[in-house]
């Protein structure tokens, strides 16, 4: 994934077009790069090479990277410069434990909500994912995962959850970066079915406990085998180098 894809230049747009919608629409393409773990970790994020990126000027995207810090989604260092934070494994593990209190929340919120036109929808979205995941397209995956528990979660109807939810993902942006060249072999399928049998079934709690399930199987593989800074031993033998997500 990348904010423009094949790497071509958005076109500038006009100066007089409303800031606020272009600072929304920076705010938004970072967001959605962050959920996937699509820079790697310590990553400084260049005000121009971003602005440059989305086609707008330094202004609206130095105002998304300060809202993204403000959220404690990104770092600031003294000089203002923005980075992708460094994950400890206690920060980690502190993520994880706030998803495992509130995503199954949503989940079993959501279960019942969910119509037919937004179950069929689900399906199509986790079967993009297992057949981008099949092909080795490990970001195709990353983005129909999070699209179904976008749409899962937002059946809630609690916006002010899923924005939760969605600030912890993209904390966790820099251990998915690191765990991107293992994630396909994770042992589990991951797949959602637990989530969409219990959306099919209307049950809030099979949700929750399908969500949870999700949760922790993750947390379990990336601990186990995800180098975090403080390690003092090297990454397993045969790792491949961290992939940029290209602006």
């Amino acid at each position: 994934m990348a904010l423009k894809r094949n790497h071509e230049k958005a076109a500038p747009q006009a100066e007089s077009a409303d800031g606020a919608s272009l600072e929304a629409r920076a705010y938004g393409a970072l967001r959605d790069i962050l959920i996937q773990g699509g820079f790697p970790p310590g990553e400084k994020l260049s005000i121009r090479r971003i602005a440059a990126a989305l086609g707008v000027s330094p202004m609206p995207a130095r105002a998304a990277l300060r809202r993204l810090a403000a959220e404690r989604c990104l770092d600031l260092s003294p000089s203002g410069s923005a980075f992708v934070p460094l994950i400890t494994r206690d920060a980690y593990r502190e993520i994880m434990r706030i998803r495992t209190l509130i995503e199954p929340v949503a989940a079993a919120d959501a279960a019942p909500r969910l119509t037919k036109a937004d179950i069929a929808a689900l399906e199509q979205i986790a079967e993009m994912a297992r057949t981008a995941r099949a092909a080795g397209d490990e970001d195709g995956y990353r983005r129909g995962d999070r699209l179904l528990h976008q749409r899962y979660y937002a059946a809630a109807g609690q916006p002010l959850l899923l924005a939760m939810i969605e600030s912890l993902w993209m904390r966790r942006s820099a251990v998915l970066a690191m765990a991107r060249p293992i994630m396909p072999g994770r042992p589990d399928a991951d797949d959602h079915q637990g989530l969409l049998a219990a959306a099919k079934a209307g049950d809030g709690k099979a949700a929750a406990e399908a969500a949870l399930r999700e949760i922790e199987a993750s947390a379990a593989f990336v601990l186990a085998r995800v180098h975090f800074p403080e390690d003092p031993t090297p990454p397993a033998a045969g790792w491949k180098k961290l992939k940029r997500i290209a602006l």
